[in-house]
């Protein structure tokens, strides 16, 4: 068992790995409890977090077709995003496909 001196400030370090991809579905935060294992919450003696920075990642992505009936000369595709933060001036987002088609963007989303 460790002994800690009351009144001291002690600091802890440790190794993590950190995902290439942030996570869309859970807090962007690292979390820390001591005596976690305890049965009664009242007996679980401090606990902490800190908020990890937004990363640049695409959310709340949808696909919408009129059809996918292959003999269908012209089809309707609707991509739908939402972004993390902000795109950059200068920035881009891309959207390539292995098929020919034509992409046209509104100049002004609703």
């Amino acid at each position: 068992a460790v002994q800690f001196t009351t009144g001291f400030v002690y600091g802890f370090s440790t190794d993590m790995e950190i995902p290439d991809i942030a996570s869309t579905v859970s807090a962007q935060s690292f979390f820390v409890e001591f005596n976690y294992n305890a049965a009664a919450f009242a007996n679980r003696l401090q606990a902490g977090y800190a908020d990890l920075p937004v990363f640049q990642s695409i959310t709340d992505c949808t696909v919408e077709t009129r059809t996918t009936v292959v003999s269908y000369r012209h089809n309707h595709l609707v991509l739908t995003f939402r972004t993390a933060t902000a795109v950059p001036s200068g920035g881009s987002i891309t959207i390539d496909s292995s098929l020919a088609m034509t992409l046209e963007c509104p100049t002004e989303l609703t």
